[in-house]
């Protein structure tokens, strides 16, 4: 029999996948301990969740539940059209330092970092997670590193939410904790900096800079006010930007020159930041070109 579990990405950091289990399904009730690493859950339909040793859950599209990797639970029927879900698989020490933030007795229970069973999920977290699994099996281009950003967010997101508030910055944070976080932000912009006109990852800098690649996104989102993917993208776009302003302009090897996988890729991320194609500016006087790049960067 085919098992409602299909995966949709992976890589070294995290996990992604469907699940679809029709109440016909003989393994409906119990389909085994979680397998993935421990994982963000977002129901699609409602269905009642009891994770072993613990009372029933009412799962459904206002829930993000939380498993540990190898819990055990069990399953029963609430909607007729059973038990359909995405789900985000996280390494322990991702998760482990979003809870810590939080709870710091998560060091004391390393294979079990998630010591809540759900948490309410946000119109804007639900959408961020829909956006992740239709960008997977939708575009032609995955890219990795917006991937990876995303479900950095989300994973804090989720866990602030099961908290019940956000971590208060500054106090909490002692004075070389603060100075170490804004030297790492620093330390990316250079690397972003150096290398942006390379087909440079996340990955990449994250092992430049020694770091796990989820730390790196959580802190440069929280000293910078903006994702590092967003800034590396912006960099390349911004640059590439001044080069339009020649009609002759092979826009496939400015892609490439920037630092873009392809043309699709390019026009797309473009399009996106500046409202129009790159065709519809080749050419354009290169004065306008100047003051819109000014205007975008400051």
């Amino acid at each position: 029999m085919e098992s409602p579990s299909r995966l949709i990405y992976t890589d070294a950091h995290c996990a992604v996948g469907l699940f679809r289990c029709k109440p016909d399904n003989p393994t409906f009730e119990n389909t085994g301990p979680v397998r993935g690493g421990h994982m963000l859950v977002f129901p699609r339909t409602t269905v009642r969740i009891t994770h072993e040793g613990g009372s029933p859950i009412v799962a459904d599209p206002n829930t993000v539940m939380l498993y540990n990797e190898h819990q055990r639970y069990v399953r029963g029927k609430i909607s007729e059209r059973g038990d359909l879900c995405d789900w985000f698989g996280f390494g322990r020490e991702s998760v482990s330092e979003a809870v810590r933030v939080f709870d710091p007795s998560v060091d004391t229970r390393p294979d079990q970092p998630f010591d809540l069973t759900h948490a309410p999920s946000s119109s804007s977290l639900y959408l961020t997670q829909r956006m992740i699994v239709h960008h997977i099996l939708s575009d032609d281009y995955v890219n990795d590193s917006l991937i990876h950003e995303a479900l950095a967010a989300i994973l804090d997101q989720a866990i602030a939410a099961a908290y019940g508030s956000r971590p208060r910055r500054g106090s909490a944070e002692k004075a070389e904790t603060q100075r170490a976080h804004r030297q790492l932000a620093n330390e990316a912009k250079a690397i972003v900096a150096e290398r942006y006109d390379h087909p440079l990852t996340l990955e990449q800098i994250a092992e430049q800079l020694y770091c796990s690649l989820f730390h790196l996104c959580r802190i440069f989102r929280q000293q910078c006010g903006i994702t590092l993917h967003r800034y590396l993208n912006q960099m390349r776009l911004r640059t590439a930007l001044e080069d339009l302003a020649d009609p002759y302009q092979d826009l496939t090897a400015l892609a490439l020159r920037s630092g873009f996988s392809s043309h699709s890729h390019f026009s797309q991320a473009f399009r996106k930041s500046f409202g129009l194609s790159p065709s519809q500016l080749l050419g354009a006087p290169s004065q306008r070109l100047q003051e819109m790049s000014k205007n975008l960067i400051a």
